[in-house]
């Protein structure tokens, strides 16, 4: 995730390496961060569990052999 100048918050979560996605490097996501006008960016977790969910539908697919428990979750919640 990271920060633009203006205070957006801009989350990222790259599909891992398998036969249908080549996932990305540190590199790589650096470059897509600063791409997306990020001044500032953080590396959360690399792992093939790694996933996004948006009103708890996944957004890509797991890496590993499937989902599993996890030990941390980031959460946003609207204000309404």
């Amino acid at each position: 995730m990271g920060y633009t100048a203006d205070g957006k918050l801009i989350i990222l979560v790259i599909e891992g390496r398998s036969k249908n996605s080549g996932g990305a490097t540190l590199i790589q996501e650096a470059q897509i961060f600063k791409d997306l006008g990020c001044w500032e960016a953080l590396n959360l977790d690399g792992g093939g569990s790694s996933c996004l969910l948006v009103n708890g539908k996944p957004t890509i697919k797991v890496s590993d052999a499937g989902q599993r428990p996890v030990p941390a979750v980031f959460i946003i919640k609207s204000r309404k």
